[in-house]
């Protein structure tokens, strides 16, 4: 799991995390806006990470990519 909370620039920090996301099942990232939202969630999109939960100030992606973990 991933979480980012940096007030407005979280798409920035994605952007330059982009190997770590290769790499990570779940995303959770702080919107502030509805054109903030729509960029992180196009960006996420991008990389292969479906919306799975929103609040209304948060977004939680998972990577379709990844397989999750089996539990046993």
């Amino acid at each position: 799991l991933l979480s980012v909370d940096t007030e407005g620039a979280d798409l920035q920090v994605l952007q330059g995390a982009q190997n770590t996301l290769t790499r990570t099942m779940l995303v959770c990232v702080e919107y502030h806006g509805d054109e903030e939202k729509r960029q992180l969630k196009e960006f996420m999109k991008e990389r292969s990470f479906l919306p799975v939960f929103s609040n209304g100030l948060n977004s939680v992606f998972q990577n379709a990519a990844l397989q999750p973990p089996r539990s046993g």
